[in-house]
């Protein structure tokens, strides 16, 4: 039947263990050293504080609260649809929804220890911070919110996945796919928001078209989208690495700072609202397009694959910057366009293979043009300066295409 049980004193290095039906089981003071099982039903236990002790849930839809802290214990919700609260932080402890869509919710901080949905559509709520803890959705179209992140494995993992962290996010590895298999199949399109910055961190979003939204700054960490039309935007500026991999990938940041992007395959955008100093670009294979409304310093840029600069797959891609200085743009194969706004200096613009526009509005100033194979448009608005040179010509073959310089 449906029984119930309270224990006014709490529970000290005990067993309970409930039968079939909808039972409850309410402990007023601490439990330590104990482990309570539910039975088959819809059960609900309360507990005041659950310290290095072991909570069970069975094959209903069990509702588990924790009023204040968990410490050093375990809470598996098991079968069905279950609900944990935990009301105090949870330190080197774990919790478990099992199968089905639960809800875990941590009132407080997660120091340490596991927080995790596995299968199922689940929802995970960390109002504290997540400090050198595990929080994993599992399988599943998983939901997560975190207050900010500070160390440990924190992500969604299989499914289309949703984690929002409303502070910063330093130190951590962000885990949206299955990190040993990032093109599984079960991974689908994953969203990522972090309210402050990201540090330190490394983020695999795997296969899908993902999705990744930082207010603040990207400082020192890795991105790998995988496959699929990746989304990354910044609202400040990028630093550490990128790498977009295939599909029609976007970037959006205010500058970059000693940071690399990887496009990878298909049409690839970059847009900086500012400055790229110290930085790599490689636009990949495709029809990219790299623009930067402030300075290009000690940079370089690929229109194309560094390595296979000569490629047919490699499209007529678009290069912009508000100035150049002490830096190299690479258009590589196909009909590329690079446009300078002011001045470059001691810079090199190499067009590459086919039919390529370079454009700078401003001076040349110690540094170079090579125009490469094709027919090839070279316009400079202002002077030569500097032992600047331009060679429409950059191949060895006798049978040039027909240039232009103006």
């Amino acid at each position: 039947g449906n029984d119930s049980l309270s224990l006014n004193r709490g529970l000290s290095n005990s067993t309970v263990v409930a039968a079939g039906g909808d039972d409850t089981v309410v402990a007023k003071l601490t439990v330590a050293g104990s482990s309570i099982a539910a039975g088959a039903g819809n059960d609900s236990l309360s507990i005041s504080v659950l310290s290095n002790s072991t909570i069970t849930g069975a094959s209903g839809a069990d509702t588990i609260t924790v009023a204040g802290d968990l410490l050093t214990a375990q809470v598996y919700g098991n079968v069905a649809d279950d609900s944990v609260l935990v009301g105090g932080a949870a330190t080197s402890g774990s919790i478990y929804g099992g199968k089905g869509n639960d809800v875990l919710n941590v009132v407080g901080n997660v120091v340490g220890g596991n927080v995790e949905g596995n299968s199922g559509a689940d929802t995970i709520t960390v109002t504290g911070t997540v400090s050198s803890a595990l929080v994993a959705g599992g399988q599943g179209n998983d939901t997560i919110s975190l207050a900010a992140v500070d160390g440990g494995n924190v992500g969604g993992q299989l499914g289309a996945d949703t984690m929002v962290v409303g502070g910063v996010l330093k130190n951590a590895l962000v885990s949206m796919t299955k990190v040993s298999d990032p093109e599984n199949s079960a991974d689908l399109a994953d969203s990522l928001t972090v309210g402050g910055s990201v540090s330190n961190s490394t983020v695999y979003a795997g296969a899908g078209a993902d999705f990744m939204s930082v207010d603040g700054a990207m400082i020192a960490g890795e991105f790998y989208g995988g496959s699929g039309a990746d989304s990354v935007l910044l609202g400040g500026s990028l630093g550490g690495v990128i790498e977009l991999s295939e599909g029609a990938d976007s970037l959006v940041a205010t500058a970059a700072n000693a940071a690399t992007v990887l496009g990878g395959t298909e049409n690839d955008t970059f847009s900086f609202a500012g400055a790229v100093r110290d930085s790599s670009l490689v636009g990949g294979f495709g029809v990219d397009s790299i623009t930067a409304t402030g300075q290009l310093r000690g940079s370089t840029i690929w229109g194309g694959d560094p390595a296979k600069g000569g490629s047919p797959i490699d499209g007529a891609d678009y290069v912009s910057v508000a100035s150049a200085s002490a830096s190299a743009v690479y258009g590589n194969s196909g009909a590329d366009s690079v446009i300078i706004g002011g001045n470059a200096t001691a810079t090199s613009l190499y067009g590459g293979m086919d039919n390529d526009l370079v454009s700078i509005t401003g001076d040349l100033s110690a540094g170079e043009i090579i125009g490469g194979s094709g027919s090839d448009s070279v316009i400079i608005t202002g002077s030569l300066m500097g032992s600047a040179t331009v060679k429409l010509d950059g191949s060895s073959s006798t049978e040039e295409a027909n240039d232009s310089l103006t």
